[in-house]
């Protein structure tokens, strides 16, 4: 967490003081968040240029290339499914 505070939240020693580990959690997943959006913006840029370029079958998306942003993480598609999935069953009641 230290590494988030000191790097890219460009907080100081004593910036630490006046912070809560909650505020710092909460600063840290932001920035994980905007990551997120700068990568999928990049993968939009790249999947224009790959569904541009001809040479697939079937459409990229950016989904495809980052992933989806679910629960304060970066799952893939197909584990964003497999969550969903989870979810409803145990929602059902269905084993």
């Amino acid at each position: 967490m230290l590494r988030y505070a000191y790097g890219p939240l460009r907080l100081y020693p004593e910036d630490l003081w006046t912070v809560t580990l909650g505020e710092l959690s909460g600063m840290a997943e932001g920035l994980r968040y905007r990551e997120y959006l700068e990568a999928r913006m990049a993968a939009m840029h790249a999947s224009w240029i790959i569904n541009s370029s001809g040479a697939v079958r079937h459409s990229v998306r950016p989904d495809d290339l980052v992933g989806v942003w679910m629960d304060g993480r970066v799952v893939s598609k197909r584990e964003a499914y497999e969550i969903v999935k989870a979810r409803v069953k145990k929602r059902s009641g269905v084993s």
